[in-house]
């Protein structure tokens, strides 16, 4: 990366956060219970292929 790519990237940064504002309440509060969704459905996915798994295991041969 050279330094004129450098330079012009620092100045998209600074032109972003100049037009950037902070989220309301309720649009943060929306995206807390999406994140938290995603979360707990990641975990029961993992679980219920680690319960599928243990239940391959102790099938008898």
């Amino acid at each position: 990366m050279g330094k004129k790519a450098l330079l012009e990237l620092i100045e998209k940064i600074k032109r972003m956060l100049k037009v950037s504002t902070k989220p309301s309440m309720d649009d943060f509060i929306q995206s807390l219970k999406i994140t938290f969704l995603g979360i707990t459905v990641v975990g029961i996915i993992t679980y219920l292929v680690q319960f599928l798994a243990l239940l391959l295991q102790l099938k008898p041969r």
